[in-house]
């Protein structure tokens, strides 16, 4: 006599349902479950074979102990919304899959604490901000890069240009790739986008801190990245970089000035219009047409003569010598004669 026969002569309900499950024949194997009040485990079958009647009749039973009255009008959907509402979250999250009702089923998973399981029911649903956002709450950063780049690709394809969207999407993978260990990776997503505060921290953290700096200006925040020029090795001559770039230029040109750096000290200066400071750094440099124009704007206009017939311009060293006065001096100006001579 066979174990499956002597299961039923006997009404062993629950060999019969393991001896039907091992078979492969999952209805039957759930039929038996029920009748040996496994309720559970005939649910299980239930949805593995799609079966929503009899997953909807053995669930209610597992989870509430009865049947409402006309459950046989009641889908799959309702039954999980009556099981949600009761507060019998992980039963009611079969039925919601059955129904393909992912996001209610996400919101059962979240009432049950477990955000990586809502975000796979979000990722279904392809509801992308939710479904990353839960699988990094779970820490699954591997799912978050996937799902960043299941909505990014989505929007390319629906835009011709990049959007608002595409950029905090690029930004989030950057950062998801640096979580990751893959600098390298983020780094090469982070140069294609513009200037912003988030890319220019992202860079930072890479330790790209001239990449930073300009990200940083871009962005408008010259005192950020002052503070990160402050830690390169040449950090004089890129503090005065950024002041001269953010609108700074007479403390660029001092610090260029105690760098040696000349000639810059001179066009920044010329930028501040501190024009004597200006003037004296052109003649240095041997540019007596510049050094010419500074001293006359400082109102140095015997100087300013003096540099501009060194220039081959006795002309209008003549004119400046009479504005100021020098009759003489305009006199004195023949072509190539004078001479810009060094500040003393």
């Amino acid at each position: 006599m066979t174990s499956k026969l002597i299961s039923r002569l006997t009404g062993d309900h629950l060999k019969l349902a393991e001896t039907y499950d091992r078979e492969g024949n999952k209805r039957k194997a759930s039929e038996e479950y029920a009748k040996a009040g496994d309720f559970r485990r005939a649910a299980s079958l239930a949805a593995e074979i799609q079966d929503e009647s009899r997953l909807i009749r053995y669930t209610l039973m597992g989870a509430m102990g009865r049947v409402p009255p006309r459950v046989e009008e009641m889908n799959a959907r309702q039954a999980g919304d009556l099981l949600a509402s009761s507060g019998h979250f992980e039963a009611a999250i079969p039925l919601f899959e059955l129904a393909g009702d992912h996001r209610r089923a996400a919101t059962a998973a979240l009432k049950l604490r477990d955000p990586g399981r809502a975000a796979r029911y979000y990722e279904k649903s392809r509801m992308w901000p939710e479904a990353a956002a839960h699988y990094e709450q779970a820490n699954l950063f591997e799912d978050v890069l996937r799902v960043l780049e299941a909505e990014a690709k989505s929007l390319a394809r629906n835009r011709s240009e990049p959007s608002a969207r595409q950029q905090e999407l690029d930004l989030k993978r950057a950062e998801v790739l640096l979580q990751l260990g893959r600098s390298t990776a983020a780094v090469s997503v982070l140069l294609q986008l513009p200037p912003s505060i988030r890319r220019a921290e992202l860079l930072e953290r890479t330790g790209r801190n001239s990449e930073a700096i300009e990200a940083y200006l871009g962005a408008g925040e010259s005192d950020k990245a002052l503070a990160l020029a402050r830690k390169s090795p040449d950090q004089a001559r890129r503090m005065a970089q950024i002041h001269l770039r953010s609108g700074r230029p007479a403390q660029a040109g001092a610090i260029f000035a105690s760098l040696g750096m000349v000639r810059e000290a001179a066009e920044a200066y010329e930028a501040a219009q501190d024009w004597w400071q200006a003037a004296y750094r052109w003649e240095t440099v041997k540019e007596p047409l510049r050094a010419g124009e500074a001293y006359r704007q400082a109102g140095k206009l015997r100087d300013a003569a003096r540099c501009f017939a060194a220039a081959g311009q006795p002309l209008r060293a003549a004119e400046i010598s009479i504005r100021s006065g020098d009759l003489r001096g305009a006199a004195g100006f023949q072509i190539g004669r004078a001479s810009c001579r060094e500040r003393v």
